[in-house]
């Protein structure tokens, strides 16, 4: 590692390139890969920059002599296996420090889960809905609960939802599909709002394209066979479901204080407790409905 004189031509057309310095970048002097080259105007400015680097080369071989054989290996073999991606391990290792969680914590899947429906609980949420996250996120850890969830990546959710299978060895449904992907993604943005994930996979999970079918309405004919069929004590609520638009879940909470027959209009109202949506609202009821509930309407219960 010397400074070389460049051509007189080259010197006098730039000054600043009088002489050159060619030094390795990126290793030791003898098993150097790579050759750095720089310029300099004066002999004494490239002679100093040589004993520098002189200086770091014996540095850096007086360390790597102090490295254990075993580390040296792994990292030619970590370097080798970076080759077709053209990373350098350097590239690689930053890559991996900053995928794990903020706070450091190792976090099974199993334990995160029980910290979330504790919270879901605490926060106000349905009992359905802690019963729905447990039970998907236990499936996709079946096996390996005790695995961080900083482990969890966005290949494994998408292969699990790809290759799940129902009771009836069917696929997921589309809306099956976006469902489970939902419940998983809340669990991973809890645990990364936790400090226990840098992200969230399920982010760069797409979900599912719905084709929404055209709804088939009841004609009158089909909501009169399917009264004749119910039991009585089921009609007031078929009947509810069929003619205000109530979902099940909803219809099934109602009280006959819920049947409001005013002279200002007939309204079913749909409590926050009772809403999938945990808002009260009023939905209106046609007149024949109205008569109807009002014949069969009892004190209480329905």
């Amino acid at each position: 590692m010397v400074p070389l004189r460049q051509s007189v031509t080259l010197a006098r057309k730039r000054p600043d390139r009088t002489w050159a310095v060619y030094f390795p970048s990126g290793g030791g002097e003898t098993n150097s890969r790579k050759v750095a080259r720089r310029f300099f105007r004066l002999k004494a400015e490239a002679e100093a920059f040589c004993a520098v680097k002189k200086a770091e080369v014996a540095s850096l071989g007086a360390l790597a002599n102090g490295l254990d054989d075993d580390v040296k290996r792994e990292a030619l073999l970590c370097v080798e296996k970076l080759k077709p991606f053209g990373v350098s391990l350097v590239v690689a290792v930053d890559w991996f420090v900053k995928a794990q969680p903020a706070s450091g914590l190792k976090v099974s899947i199993a334990d995160a889960l029980k910290v979330l429906q504790h919270r879901i609980t605490a926060d106000g949420y349905s009992k359905r809905h802690s019963r729905n996250v447990g039970q998907i996120v236990s499936s996709f850890g079946r096996g390996r609960m005790d695995e961080p969830v900083s482990a969890i990546t966005t290949h494994q959710a998408q292969s699990w939802l790809d290759s799940y299978r129902t009771k009836a060895n069917q696929p997921l449904s589309v809306v099956a599909t976006n469902s489970y992907r939902r419940y998983l993604s809340v669990f991973c943005n809890y645990c990364v709002k936790s400090g226990w994930m840098a992200s969230n996979p399920l982010v760069g999970v797409r979900p599912r394209k719905l084709v929404a079918a055209v709804p088939r309405l009841l004609s009158p004919a089909d909501l009169r066979r399917i009264l004749g069929a119910c039991p009585d004590e089921l009609k007031p609520v078929i009947a509810i479901q069929a003619l205000c638009g109530l979902r099940v879940a909803e219809s099934a909470r109602l009280n006959w204080s819920d049947v409001m027959l005013t002279e200002e209009g007939n309204f079913i109202r749909v409590s926050a407790e009772a809403a999938k949506t945990s808002r009260r609202r009023l939905t209106p009821m046609p007149d024949g409905l109205a008569q109807y509930l009002k014949a069969v309407r009892k004190d209480d219960g329905f």
